[in-house]
């Protein structure tokens, strides 16, 4: 992820909120299979540096 990524603030909903870590490198979901293969999802979990409540981890939903 780059640092000049904007995300929005998954507490207040605060948009454009600088990404100053990654809270979590490898979240790792147990998904339904593909056929007979097992899926995974994985993801990062970046913060932000939000103005309006200060520091907070970024929800990721994975919208299946």
């Amino acid at each position: 992820m780059d640092r000049d990524t904007l995300l929005s603030c998954s507490e207040c909903g605060a948009e454009n909120q600088r990404f100053f870590d990654i809270a979590d490198y490898d979240r790792t979901w147990r998904h339904l299979n593909f056929l007979e293969y097992p899926c995974y999802v994985h993801a990062e979990h970046p913060r932000t540096d939000c103005e309006n409540c200060g520091k907070s981890v970024v929800s990721i939903s994975l919208g299946l």
